[in-house]
Parts: structure tokens; sequence; C-alpha cells
């Protein structure tokens, strides 16, 4: 994150309060491979909705 990076994590312990879903990366449900998958899968396809001004 430090580097402009967006995250793809799972929302668990102290994740949340250091990422902030849907500007500093994704969330996803603990345990929940699939969705994570699916958030992998958005930020590739769509770098800009997180970065907008890169």
């Amino acid at each position: 994150m430090s580097y402009g990076t967006p995250v793809v994590s799972y929302a668990t312990g102290g994740i949340p309060e250091i990422v902030d879903h849907g500007r500093d990366g994704l969330l996803v449900p603990p345990k929940d491979t699939v969705e994570m998958a699916a958030a992998i899968l958005r930020l590739l396809r769509d770098r800009k909705r997180l970065h907008p001004t890169d």
C-alpha cells in the first residue's frame, strides 16, 4: 500500500482498520476463496477503479 499498490485481503484481524475497502484495496469475507478470486479479477480488470488519478 505504501507504494500505491491496491491490496486484496480477507477482512480479518486489524486489516479492515488499515485497508479502506474500495479506496486502498478490496476486502472479502474470511475464508471465502471464491470472493477472493473474484476480487482479484475485479482489480485486474479495472485498476482505475481504485486509483482514478493513475
